[in-house]
């Protein structure tokens, strides 16, 4: 049976596991937008810019906790994979984390890295 920290610590590996996930589909959503300016034309940021600044800000401080609950040593280009290349850059830092990838969805990309999971084991 597990004791109460043990059971707190397993919630919040899910809960940060789910928010670096949600955040890196976010950002694999982004990457597939049309280029986009990201000032006005009086130099000033665009929503599009604020909103994508508020995912990159919330990657920094979601692999930070991430990391810290799983025992792994954070690394600025944790964020910076994520940021980079979104769900991909994910399966990255999940390794490194030891964690394994969610399990597939319906609603995946065809470039997830977790559709060659799928694919593989069809094969076997």
């Amino acid at each position: 049976m597990q004791d109460k920290d043990d059971m707190m610590r397993s919630w919040c590996i899910e809960k940060a596991t789910n928010v670096v996930v949600m955040l890196a589909y976010a950002v694999s959503a982004i990457n597939r937008l049309p280029e986009r300016s990201m000032q006005d034309d009086d130099g000033l940021p665009t929503e599009d810019s604020a909103l994508i600044g508020s995912v990159f800000d919330a990657i920094w401080d979601a692999t930070k906790l991430l990391a810290y609950h799983v025992g792994a040593s954070w690394s600025p280009d944790d964020a910076e994979v994520i940021r980079k290349d979104g769900i991909d850059g994910y399966a990255r830092v999940a390794a490194r984390y030891g964690l394994t990838l969610p399990p597939p969805t319906v609603n995946m990309p065809d470039d997830d890295p977790r559709q060659l999971v799928v694919r593989t084991a069809w094969v076997y």
